[in-house]
């Protein structure tokens, strides 16, 4: 998953997910339990925009969640000499 965003010369372009310890990974999990707690899934005869906000949500969530419990990966522009 990719995070595009641009704020001073730097560019988030995701997650670290291989450095999260064991803590990071049951915070994360906690974290999605709480979200998802009460949320209705999606059944067999959906539209494509319940599928849409569904996906969009999804997002959203998962953003939530890594942003708060993973180092994100950024890219800065090379320094000049």
């Amino acid at each position: 998953m990719e995070q595009q965003g641009e704020a001073d010369g730097t560019q988030v372009v995701g997650w670290n997910l291989a450095a999260m310890w064991q803590e990071d990974k049951k915070q994360a999990e906690k974290l999605c339990r709480e979200q998802v707690r009460g949320r209705v899934y999606l059944g067999v005869e959906n539209t494509g925009d319940n599928v849409e906000r569904e996906a969009e949500w999804c997002q959203e969530v998962l953003g939530k969640v890594l942003n708060t419990a993973a180092r994100k990966m950024i890219i800065c522009p090379p320094l000049k000499r």
